[in-house]
């Protein structure tokens, strides 16, 4: 019997667990609704719009600190920031409950919102993260060139005026939508998401008048199984898996 050479599988992100969140609140004493599956992050992203930067002194799910962070700040009058979160598999399933836990140096203030979401598939790494931001411009340019057809692009981006939007997320779809009126505390952000290559480049717009804005953009990787089996004339061999 002549050897059998089997393909490899690509195993896609996936998003099981829907955006949801608040604005004008930190995300503390908030019960996490998880996502299932395996192989899974655990994203949260927090927006705010201030005088100054600020740094989260807890941020916890199930008092766990989360596996990689950071933010896309922009210094301007007021400041921008987007933050996030980022639990991975072995750190969720290390929680001893679903409760999210949040504190930073200033009062909660309005202007601020909190979203989260689960992915699974996703190869345990630390995920690509880009940022972009204009002090007078109508979009910012994340460069999620590293995304292929196994990939979760993430794309969140902030306008200091509640009027610039809607957004045009170029592939992704929009899952958070704010702003739209002049009454929605100042500022209007999105936060979208899409799998597979958009173009090397995620551009997020307003609705087309400069302005300032600030953007961050993620890409979860997903991961391919290879099945190699041979069997060559004779001899009997078992099948050889591995993961990348």
């Amino acid at each position: 019997v002549h050897g059998v050479i089997y393909g490899s599988v690509l195993m896609a992100v996936t998003r099981t667990q829907a955006w949801e969140g608040a604005h004008g609140a930190e995300p503390t004493g908030i019960t996490i609704n998880l996502g299932s599956g395996t192989s899974r992050f655990l994203v949260m992203v927090l927006v705010r719009e201030r005088g100054t930067n600020f740094t989260p002194s807890t941020w916890t799910y199930g008092g766990q600190a989360y596996s990689y962070g950071g933010e896309s700040y922009l210094d301007s009058t007021p400041d921008l920031i987007i933050k996030y979160a980022i639990w991975d598999e072995y750190q969720i399933n290390e929680a001893d409950d679903h409760e999210m836990l949040y504190a930073d140096d200033i009062s909660t203030g309005g202007k601020l919102g909190y979203y989260y979401a689960t992915y699974a598939n996703c190869r345990q790494v630390e995920p690509t993260i880009d940022t972009d931001s204009t002090a007078s411009g109508t979009y910012v340019d994340l460069n999620t060139s590293t995304a292929d057809a196994r990939s979760a692009i993430i794309g969140v981006a902030i306008d200091v005026s509640a009027n610039r939007e809607p957004f045009n997320v170029d592939g992704l779809t929009e899952r958070i939508d704010y702003g739209g009126n002049p009454g929605d505390e100042q500022m209007s952000y999105t936060v979208a998401d899409g799998l597979g290559v958009v173009d090397g480049t995620t551009r997020i717009a307003n609705d087309g008048i400069a302005s300032q804005m600030v953007g961050l953009g993620i890409v979860l990787e997903g991961f391919e199984l290879n099945a190699d089996r041979t069997a060559p004339k004779g001899v009997g061999r078992g099948i050889n898996r591995g993961i990348t």
